[in-house]
Order: C-alpha cells, then sequence, then structure tokens
C-alpha cells in the first residue's frame, strides 16, 4: 500500500499527459541512467554526449509503457484499487455477520419427518417435480426449522 501512496502523490504532483519529443541537442550535459531489476540499461540521457533515449532489446516496449504512465492513469488505478479494498472490506464485515448470526444445521432429519417426506412424495405420483419438492420442505423445516416457511406440508 506504501508504494501506491508514492505513486499517488508523484502523479498528483507530475506534469499531466505524456508528451514528448526526442531533442537533437542539449547543451547542459544532462545525464541520467535508469536500469531495469535485471540491471540492464534501459533509459539513457546524456545530452552533452549525444545519447539519450530508450536503449537495450525491448527499448520500444519500455518507451510505450513509460508514456502510458500518465499521472491520471496512476490515479485511475489507485482509486480503483482503494474501492476493491473497500468493497473487500465490507464484504468481509458481511460474512462475519452472517457467520455470526448463522445456526448450526442438522444433517440427519428425524424419523417422523422422513415418513411424512416419503408419504408425501408418494402423494402426488402425476407431477413428480411438486412431490419432491414437498418432500424436502418437509425435510428442510425438520432440520432447520426457521429456514423452510410451508415445511409442515403433509
Amino acid at each position: 500500500m506504501q508504494k501506491l501512496n508514492e505513486l499517488v502523490e508523484l502523479a498528483k504532483k507530475a506534469t499531466p499527459g505524456r508528451n514528448h519529443d526526442r531533442l537533437d541537442s542539449c547543451g547542459g550535459g544532462i545525464k541520467y541512467q535508469c536500469l531495469g531489476d535485471d540491471g540492464s540499461l534501459v533509459l539513457q540521457c546524456d545530452h552533452k554526449n549525444d545519447k539519450y533515449g530508450f536503449i537495450g532489446p525491448k527499448s520500444l516496449e519500455d518507451e510505450a509503457f513509460f508514456l502510458a504512465c500518465k499521472p491520471e492513469t496512476i490515479l485511475a488505478i489507485a482509486a480503483e484499487f482503494r474501492a476493491l479494498e473497500q468493497r473487500a472490506e465490507s464484504v468481509e464485515a458481511e460474512v462475519q455477520s452472517l457467520t455470526a448470526t448463522a445456526q448450526p444445521v442438522s444433517d440427519k432429519p428425524s424419523l417422523k419427518a422422513m415418513m411424512r417426506a416419503l408419504d408425501a412424495f408418494y402423494a402426488d405420483e402425476s407431477v413428480p417435480e411438486a412431490a419432491m419438492m414437498k418432500a424436502f420442505r418437509i425435510l428442510l423445516a425438520d432440520v432447520m426449522p426457521a429456514a423452510a416457511p410451508g415445511g409442515q406440508d403433509d
């Protein structure tokens, strides 16, 4: 998160946009090198000796990435990331709330409920789906009384 905050602060302070010119000469003698994590030279600015630009086998990709890293892009990514973090915190709080109020479920209905479910199932042979739902509601009401309204159908 610290790196994101640092990027946000840099993006806020930077000049918007990425307009670039390749300077043919700069008599001020500015020198700068940017190395990749592997130590390879990525960007060099040595205007006094007329050596500048993106260097190496990925020079075009490095330049495209650099130009895409506009301050407004970094700020948009940071805003989306923070929104997702807040959403994750909200979901986590909801899960904890539901977990705290959840009641244990018995997976073993009583023999009486099983017999009533079988009676309900075989009572309506014309529509097996409806019969199955009646039997299911009876069993559900027995193992989770609060979760199955109308579960006492006989």
